[in-house]
């Protein structure tokens, strides 16, 4: 498990992924994996961990690129009826924390989900 320190196994998919530039996009991320391997990146997780996942990102990519000021596109994205366009976006410590959990549950089901895919072409 990847919280447990212990370095998991190397995957054999036959794809070179380095190119990939999906870090911070988990829908850009969902369209790639679906084309490349027939996966259903969100199905991974719960629809409510997608659901916060997006939102994490929406806010990383406000604090990035907007000072954190919330915009129509995050507004569009995210649904959050706490946000108001013009005003900063608010982000605790503890929200941070569940969004690193809840990454960790995301890489954490991709790997199964590859490794499955992994077995199946052996």
């Amino acid at each position: 498990m990847f919280g447990s320190g212990k370095i998991a196994p190397p995957l054999r998919i036959g794809l070179n992924l380095s190119g990939w530039v999906v870090c911070h996009n988990l829908s850009g991320a969902a369209k790639r994996l679906q084309v490349e391997f027939a996966l259903d990146f969100e199905a991974t997780v719960l629809r409510d961990v997608w659901v916060k996942l997006i939102r994490g990102f929406q806010k990383r990519h406000l604090f990035a690129h907007n000072m954190g000021v919330v915009d129509e596109r995050y507004m569009e994205a995210t649904k959050d009826d706490e946000a108001v366009v013009g005003r900063k976006v608010l982000l605790n410590a503890e929200e941070v924390q569940e969004f690193l959990s809840l990454l960790e549950r995301l890489g954490v089901g991709l790997w199964n989900a590859l490794s499955n895919l992994n077995t199946m072409q052996l």
